[in-house]
């Protein structure tokens, strides 16, 4: 009965692993249908590489991509957590850049000062009690239509520039 008892126990585990593994494939799924179409990408920037590798099925990480009247938003993004938690930021703060651009604003600093302000908003963390001080880093640029000048903006994340004369961040 013993061996009968453990075999049983195996069994649910196994059932649980699989389901486990299937909800976070189908969750990568939804995280990265909220990420930039890659051949947008390319539409918009030929000249670009990307490399997109989260620790684990899903997570904090994302890129976006929003064009504007005069150019396009870029923005790199790491929200707090990892795995699920992390990947529920991402979708929030996604969406959340689309509103705090619906203005028509090209500034990346007020962007970014919106986020703030939405994010706390949205997560309830503008009260005495607020149990998350969840958020995200982010560097932000607005590149313009002709590609002759980008404005930059980060909350706690800084912007590398590589060309001829190598690496260095501002």
């Amino acid at each position: 009965t013993r061996e009968h008892k453990l075999q049983a126990a195996m069994t649910e585990l196994a059932t649980a692993q699989r389901q486990i593994g299937e909800s976070l494939d189908y969750a990568r799924l939804i995280q990265t249908s909220f990420l930039p179409n890659r051949v947008d990408l390319y539409d918009y920037i030929p000249d670009h590489f990307l490399i997109w590798e989260q620790r684990d099925a899903v997570g904090g990480d994302a890129y976006w991509l929003r064009p504007t009247r005069s150019g396009i938003f870029v923005g790199v993004i790491d929200c707090t957590g990892h795995g699920v938690p992390g990947a529920f930021m991402t979708l929030i703060v996604t969406s959340l850049l689309e509103k705090a651009v619906a203005d028509g604003s090209t500034s990346p600093a007020e962007v970014l000062g919106r986020m703030n302000r939405l994010i706390k908003d949205s997560l309830g963390q503008n009260d005495r009690d607020a149990q998350s001080d969840d958020g995200m880093d982010c560097s932000l640029c607005h590149v313009s239509s002709d590609g002759k000048r980008i404005v930059f903006a980060g909350a706690n994340s800084p912007l590398y520039i590589v060309d001829g004369q190598g690496a260095r961040c501002i």
